[in-house]
Parts: C-alpha cells; structure tokens; sequence
C-alpha cells in the first residue's frame, strides 16, 4: 500500500482554488491602479458677511442633499471667490452642494415657506426653481488620478 501525500480531497480543492485565485489577482490590481482624484470648487457670489462656507460632495448612488456625503468642509468665508479643493476622492459620479452659513450656527437658515435665508448653489451650475435640482443635473465626473473643476455660484438668500 502507498501512501500518498496529498489526498484526494486536498488535491481537488487546490484545483477548485487555483482559478478563483488566478481571477482575483487582475480585481485587485485595479483597485491599485485607480487612484483618486481631487474636486476642486471655485466658489462666487460669497457676501462679505463672514460666517463659513460649507460644502458636502455626494456619491450618485449616494442620498443627495442627504445625511450621507462622501465629503465634507467647512471653512471660514473670505468673500468674493474662494477655493475649496477635496482630496482623495474615487473615481466615480459626483454632486456638491455649498451654502454660506452667515451666522456659523451649522446649518442652512430658511424662511417663510422653506426658502433660505443664506446664499447656496450647485455644482455643474444646477439650478434651485421650486425646490432643489436633481443629482443629475448637478452631476459631474472624477477621473481616475484626474483633477475635476466645478465652478459654483452662490445666490439667493441676501
């Protein structure tokens, strides 16, 4: 009787494993080889008021104008046009929300009916009529490794 030194069963289960190793090896190089990207929000129309500009990034399959941005920021106000720029993000679909929080209490101030009181806008130039825009329509692309510039006027709310 010969001993053998790997079992059968042993040696069925390398054959089933070495495929599933074989294919795995290509997913994970690409999640090497895709590096992040940076959003890079010129922002205007900020009144000289002071307070903070407050600016979320949300994800296309992400909630908008949820409770879940990829990314967020808050900085003092400078007036005039700053630059808000947001590092390492995915590649993938994107929408940015900024308002300027005047009185620095953390969250858009809104009058009679809903209507803010404090200057907001949208990536991709996305307009608010009767409400918010859809994500679509301020949606814009981060490129693997690649720099996205969103201008993003602020209105309303004066």
């Amino acid at each position: 009787m010969t001993t053998r030194l790997f079992p059968a069963r042993t040696r069925f289960a390398a054959l089933l494993a070495a495929p599933l190793i074989a294919f795995a090896a290509p997913v994970f190089a690409d999640d090497a080889a895709s590096p992040s990207g940076r959003v890079s929000l010129e922002i205007s129309g900020i009144v000289s008021a002071g307070g903070e500009i407050a600016v979320a990034l949300y994800a296309q399959d992400g909630a908008w104008l949820g409770s879940s941005p990829v990314a967020v920021q808050r900085l003092p106000a400078e007036g005039g046009v700053m630059t808000i720029v947001l590092e390492d993000i995915a590649p993938g679909r994107y929408a940015a929300s900024v308002y300027q929080d005047i009185n620095a209490n953390g969250a858009l101030d809104t009058g009679f009916m809903g209507i803010p009181t404090e200057p907001y806008g949208f990536s991709a130039g996305a307009a608010a009529r009767f409400g918010p825009p859809a994500f679509d329509a301020a949606a814009f692309d981060v490129a693997s490794g690649e720099d996205a510039d969103q201008p993003v006027t602020l209105r309303g709310g004066r």
